[in-house]
């Protein structure tokens, strides 16, 4: 994972890359800010330093590490963190049970913003549910399997730097989800070596460029749909029993308008709408687009209808990965966005390290299932890596 970091430094350097990088993985693991976990660092670099020597070694400062990171571009950070798990992906898959081609989860990670956002272009309005008003948003590509989710890339997104904005028509040149999708799936197919069978992704993704490029990859989709005024009607209209129940209904052609890629800004896209009704894990109705050929005629399509659209469930796990990624992401105040990047992109590896972790103590002791919880918790991969870093050192 470490070789494909390399920071844009010259002259007389006190401190190599692999020094800078372990500090990093120090402040993941502890979750600390760069100076604390500089000092952290220090400790196990040279835990009975001479005091009264002033050039005793302890190891790179917080400020060291910042200032490296700050001399990357966005672009590099990005490139430098799809390399890494690229490369525990290859590690990993030879052991992994993915289903050929691989299923994969597209979501939008929000990381909380408090300072003044002035001039900071990166900075976007967060969703209406979070308890925050700002945000960064970051992409992740999640390969899924039976047995485990792998972050394979990651994609931060909300400026035109990620996306070609002369190729939509229209004023609006703010990210478009499309591009966000077509770069994180051509990076897993091309850098990965992965054949991507079916994409699952979150309701932000339900947009028309989002299934014109899906479609003309062949790839097979699963969204969620937001309940604007015409999936409402749609689900005041869905089958029901004769109880009143509603049924899982399936409309064909729902029509769907909006800016694509090298096309107007009012192009048309034909999804499938999918209605589950109630059930025990869902108190409500859910609707989902996609372009799998399904049907509702009698109750065997009905119960195939289901069982497809609830693999969408899969990526369950995948929900709550956001929340551990986090864990792994050092504390910061920082404001540059370089930093905030390397942070959740290195988190991001840290993370796709502990499940590599996880999966292969499953293969140790011959049960390989698919499962939401790990055997191996995040704490204690945390407290193993820290012994490792402390070894190491």
């Amino acid at each position: 994972m470490l070789p494909a970091f390399e920071f844009n430094r010259s002259g007389d350097l006190v401190y190599d890359d692999e020094e800078l990088l372990t500090l990093e993985a120090c402040l993941g693991v502890t979750g600390t800010a760069a100076n604390g976990g500089a000092e952290t660092y220090g400790d196990f670099v040279n835990p009975d330093p001479d005091l009264d020597d002033p050039f005793y070694e302890d190891g790179p400062s917080g400020e060291t590490l910042l200032e490296a990171i700050k001399d990357l571009s966005p672009t590099d950070i990005t490139e430098m963190v799809n390399q890494g798990a690229a490369r525990v992906l290859t590690r990993a898959k030879p052991r992994i049970e993915f289903e050929i081609p691989v299923m994969l989860s597209i979501d939008v990670t929000y990381v909380a913003f408090y300072g003044d956002r002035e001039e900071l272009i990166r900075v976007q309005g967060a969703p209406d549910d979070k308890s925050y008003d700002w945000c960064h948003k970051f992409a992740t590509a999640n390969v899924v399997g039976d047995n485990v989710h792998f972050a394979a890339a990651m994609l931060p997104v909300g400026n035109a730097d990620y996306h070609d904005p002369d190729a939509y028509p229209g004023e609006d040149k703010s990210y478009r989800v499309g591009d966000v999708v077509r770069r994180l799936v051509d990076h897993v197919t091309e850098e990965c070596w992965i054949n991507v069978r079916r994409l699952y992704g979150d309701a932000e993704f339900y947009a028309t460029d989002v299934f014109t490029s899906l479609e003309w990859r062949d790839i097979r989709y699963v969204i969620p749909a937001p309940r604007d005024d015409r999936v409402k009607r749609f689900i005041a209209r869905m089958d029901e029993d004769v109880d009143g129940n509603k049924q899982v209904t399936v409309k064909d052609d729902h029509a769907v308008h909006g800016p694509v890629k090298h096309d107007v800004s009012n192009t048309r896209a034909e999804t499938t709408l999918v209605g589950l009704p109630p059930d025990e894990n869902h108190d409500g109705v859910q609707t989902f687009a996609t372009n799998l050929v399904l049907d509702d005629e009698i109750r065997l399509d009905r119960r195939w209808t289901k069982k497809q659209i609830t693999r969408y469930r899969r990526r369950g796990g995948i929900e709550t990965a956001y929340s551990k990624i986090k864990e792994f992401a050092p504390w910061t105040t920082s404001t540059d966005f370089s930093v905030r990047l390397f942070h959740f992109g290195f988190a991001v590896l840290l993370y796709d390290l502990w499940l590599l972790v996880d999966f292969l103590v499953q293969t140790l002791i011959d049960v390989v299932e698919f499962r939401t919880k790990p055997r191996v918790t995040a704490p204690r991969f945390r407290a193993f890596l820290r012994r490792e870093v402390s070894a190491l050192l």
